[in-house]
């Protein structure tokens, strides 16, 4: 599938913190609401440059940017990424050793969870 260009403009556009947001996002697998979302990521405990938990940069207001460039789905309470370009942020992800630590924790929080072992994606 071709992602659309300013799909993949918008996408560039983020900062390093806010891309290991969005892989934690397309690695979780269902929608899940923010509060989910910011669990996940108190769990991983990954901050920003400046010492900040990525938790507390998650905000209904990034969500709100990221639903309007068409990066994320927002549909009864609940957050996905597009489909147009969840691959390319999952392989990301995959690429940068982050994805089997999301994983991880997403089977520790949410053990029902389905992740992307189905797609093929590594992870131990």
């Amino acid at each position: 599938m071709k992602i659309p260009k300013i799909l993949i403009d918008n996408y560039r556009l983020c900062s390093d913190d806010e891309e290991r947001i969005l892989q934690v996002i397309s690695a979780v697998g269902r929608p899940k609401n923010i509060t989910n979302l910011r669990a996940i990521l108190q769990k991983l405990d990954w901050k920003t440059d400046n010492g900040k938990l990525l938790s507390e940069v998650l905000t209904t207001k990034l969500r709100e940017q990221w639903v309007n460039k068409g990066l994320l789905v927002f549909k009864q309470s609940k957050i996905h990424c597009n489909l147009n370009i969840i691959e390319l942020i999952t392989r990301k992800a995959v690429k940068e050793q982050r994805y089997a630590e999301i994983v991880n924790v997403v089977d520790l929080l949410f053990p029902e969870a389905e992740t992307k072992r189905a797609y093929g994606y590594a992870h131990s």
